[in-house]
């Protein structure tokens, strides 16, 4: 009896989607994996696409709000404190698939923060030599994302993302919000 019920709820779109809503990024990122069914609700979800950070979250009606930064971040970068209110990042030498400039993986689409930071800025260090001020702008408005991120420092690194290190120490997230990113991110 239990079974039904249960396989009545999981192709229920609507108590689908709000149990996916409830799972941490990286769980949800995987469910995409689970049967076709999971996967479809899940690209057709605007709310599931915005927690996912693959869609702008609209922004909010006061201009003095933090963005949320993606979670799924810290498992493709290492952090480690620089100094108070600066994480560093560090491109993990494993997995190769995430340092890899060939790998398509999705969470590379991932923006970086919700609503989506249209400029980051960098300090990066490689080879023992900071360069300070790089940026990483958004294509076409939409915002930047993991990959983007990933491409400046494999493009800063000469090809050897694993040897570059980077500080993002400041987001711009519209017009007039420039923020740091919160400390454990």
């Amino acid at each position: 009896m239990a079974q039904p019920a249960a396989h009545a709820v999981l192709h229920t779109v609507e108590l689908l989607q709000a149990i996916l809503l409830s799972l941490d990024t990286k769980t949800l990122l995987l469910s995409q994996r689970t049967c076709k069914t999971w996967q479809d609700v899940i690209a057709d979800s605007i709310l599931l696409q915005e927690a996912l950070f693959f869609r702008p979250a609209p922004p909010p009606d006061h201009t003095d709000c933090k963005p949320q930064f993606d979670a799924l971040a810290s498992e493709v970068f290492q952090l480690r404190k620089l100094k108070p209110g600066f994480p560093h990042i560090k491109a993990k030498h494993r997995p190769k698939e995430y340092i890899n400039p060939w790998i398509t993986g999705s969470f590379r689409h991932m923006l970086i923060t919700q609503p989506p930071a249209q400029v980051v800025w960098l300090h990066t260090r490689h080879g023992g030599v900071c360069v300070s001020g790089q940026t990483v702008n958004a294509r076409d408005g939409e915002g930047v994302t993991i990959g983007d991120v990933l491409d400046k420092l494999e493009k800063l690194s000469g090809g050897k993302p694993n040897k570059t290190r980077g500080v993002i120490t400041s987001v711009s997230v519209g017009e007039k919000v420039v923020v740091k990113p919160p400390f454990g991110w």
